[in-house]
């Protein structure tokens, strides 16, 4: 018989498994469809990246990869809560192993997760890579280009200016500025500057272009600092789930053993008392008062 108190932890960290699960699975299916970064405007963009200094490990597709990673396994995590609580009315060794077997596998692989995003060198060359897109790509405010117009919302939402700095578009290949009469040419597009409308349309100043001041428009303020600002946040809020995971699971398992310790201890118990009743039969036959009446 396993200890209730056994029991009771059983169900508790089943419980917690499973609501760990359908947290993973939620921050996995939001960052896979509801973030800028896999599904929006700045998807074109975090595609070229490259990380790992050169190594052709795209950092969107360790991103990608990694939210559906969480998607998957959030739903398993759950499933395997729930199948731990079943287990704690019935408990088996083997099924006991089983569960910790698969629960070790879901750590094994959160802590890979956790461990490919904090080891991720993104910095390395993905500054230069974002500045190499914007001055062989950049088209204009008004292109309709993918590239084009997701720098355009990139300027305009994250209030940023050029890949690595403003000076950016002085080399750019395709971008034909925009001329005000003489000696009068653009020196940023239009969405760089601080604009004044809900809809990215209206400058704030009319000489935002020409005469750029980091009071009318966001020249100083480069692009890949906000862009890495969104990996760190999504990077952070991946690990910690995945760590929050494995402390779970560790737990589970923890209490799993323990389960499997009461288990053996009670088969022991169980085998020691079967054997002392075939014993003893024997012996009191063996011994019994009449069987060898002592001489007086």
């Amino acid at each position: 018989m396993m200890n209730p108190r056994t029991r009771c932890c059983m169900v508790l960290v089943g419980c917690l498994m499973f609501f760990t699960g359908i947290l993973l699975a939620a921050v996995g299916g939001v960052i896979l469809f509801h973030t800028e970064l896999m599904d929006g405007y700045l998807t074109p963009l975090v595609k070229l990246l490259q990380a790992g200094g050169g190594t052709g490990s795209d950092v969107w597709s360790i991103y990608h990869m990694t939210s559906v990673s969480f998607l998957a396994t959030g739903v398993f995590v759950s499933i395997v809560g729930i199948w731990g609580c079943m287990i704690s009315w019935c408990p088996s060794k083997n099924i006991l192993v089983g569960h910790m077997v698969v629960t070790s596998i879901l750590a094994f692989l959160h802590l890979t997760m956790a461990g490919l995003i904090i080891t991720m060198d993104i910095e390395a060359d993905y500054k230069e890579t974002l500045r190499s897109n914007l001055v062989n790509y950049y088209e204009g405010e008004n292109s309709s280009s993918e590239y084009s117009r997701a720098w355009n919302n990139a300027f305009a939402q994250l209030h940023c200016c050029g890949a690595e700095s403003a000076e950016d578009f002085q080399i750019a290949v395709v971008w034909d500025r925009p001329s005000y009469g003489e000696n009068q040419t653009a020196l940023v597009p239009a969405t760089c500057c601080i604009l004044s409308d809900e809809n990215y349309v209206t400058m704030s100043s009319v000489n935002c272009t020409t005469k750029t001041t980091s009071e009318n428009s966001y020249f100083d303020q480069p692009c890949w600092i906000k862009i890495e600002e969104y990996f760190w946040y999504y990077g952070i809020l991946m690990c910690a789930c995945a760590s929050g995971s494995v402390v779970i699971e560790s737990l589970s398992i923890c209490v799993f053993i323990l389960a499997c310790m009461e288990i053996t201890k009670e088969e022991q118990r169980m085998r020691t008392r079967k054997r002392k009743s075939s014993i003893t039969p024997y012996m009191e036959g063996f011994y019994s008062p009449g069987k060898f009446p002592i001489s007086s």
